[in-house]
């Protein structure tokens, strides 16, 4: 085979044969470098859904792969839950569909722990206010 590429490389050209010395090198060179994001492009299209859905049908996909159904509030359990999160002084109350939170924290580990429980049992933040020190926290917690 070798043999044959060979011949019929000597059979073109002088011209044509420099050409090929020159491109030849180029385009692998070409294929090597453009090799790694071909393969990463490949590797990241899992993340484009199915054109032909709707995107209030893609919506719904994204979310329900990403959120945790929700736990109804129990405000003994939250409470009790913050308290063991290093939370103190814990206020509980609804407002419609969220609940308002209030609470002092003597140091953010505290609030994140509790945050990823929270978001556990399907409730996220909507708006933290926080000051003083030791932290005075007002936060809005929310469903989906």
């Amino acid at each position: 085979m070798f043999q044959s590429l060979q011949a019929a490389f000597q059979s073109l050209q002088p011209s044509e044969q420099r050409l090929l010395r020159w491109a030849l090198p180029l385009i692998l060179l070409m294929l090597l470098v453009l090799w790694k994001p071909w393969q990463k492009s490949e590797e990241d299209d899992w993340l484009i859904l199915e054109p032909s859905l709707s995107p209030a049908e893609q919506l719904a996909i994204l979310q329900s792969a990403q959120l945790t159904p929700v736990s109804a509030v129990d405000p003994a359990v939250w409470q009790e839950q913050a308290l063991s999160h290093g939370l103190r002084r814990v206020r509980l109350q609804p407002e419609g569909e969220q609940w308002l939170m209030q609470a002092e924290a003597p140091n953010p580990d505290g609030l994140e722990a509790f945050a990823r429980w929270a978001a556990n049992q399907g409730w996220y933040w909507q708006s933290i206010e926080f000051s003083g020190q030791p932290m005075q926290l007002r936060i809005l917690w929310v469903s989906r």
